[in-house]
């Protein structure tokens, strides 16, 4: 026989709202990039000439995808301290506070030193990139 076991703690708001903000935002966005990729390997296997024959303006597109090295759920947590009392009060009684409903946080914090660190952040991951970024400009 199975043995259930109780659940721990159920996903408070800030979780589930965390989940629903990045299946609307990054979900998407990388469905997007997926299907692009799907595409052009389709196209891959038809020969240009091919394509040329039937004037299909169809061709692969190429990308290039930048995402942060660090947690953004993380960095947001750092700034709750900033908020005004009431909004932290609210953020706590939703789960915000805890690091499984920290998602959310990054979304609705708008925080100036928030920012700067945001910034600064996809600064420095360019910069690690640069040479994959120019190449990406560069190419046709």
């Amino acid at each position: 026989p199975q043995v259930q076991r109780p659940v721990d703690d159920y996903p408070s708001l800030a979780q589930i709202s965390g989940h629903l903000m990045n299946s609307i935002f990054l979900d998407s966005l990388e469905y997007d990039v997926e299907r692009m990729e799907r595409i052009n390997d389709m196209l891959g296997v038809i020969p240009p000439n091919v394509r040329q024959k039937y004037q299909s303006s169809l061709h692969p597109i190429e990308s290039l995808v930048i995402s942060p090295s660090q947690c953004l759920d993380r960095i947001a947590s750092k700034y709750l301290h900033v908020l005004p009392t009431s909004i932290r009060v609210f953020l706590h009684g939703i789960g915000a506070t805890r690091s499984s409903g920290s998602s959310i946080l990054s979304y609705l914090l708008f925080e100036r030193r928030f920012c700067q660190e945001l910034i600064a952040l996809g600064y420095h991951d360019c910069m690690v990139q640069a040479k994959e970024i120019e190449a990406f400009m560069a190419s046709d």
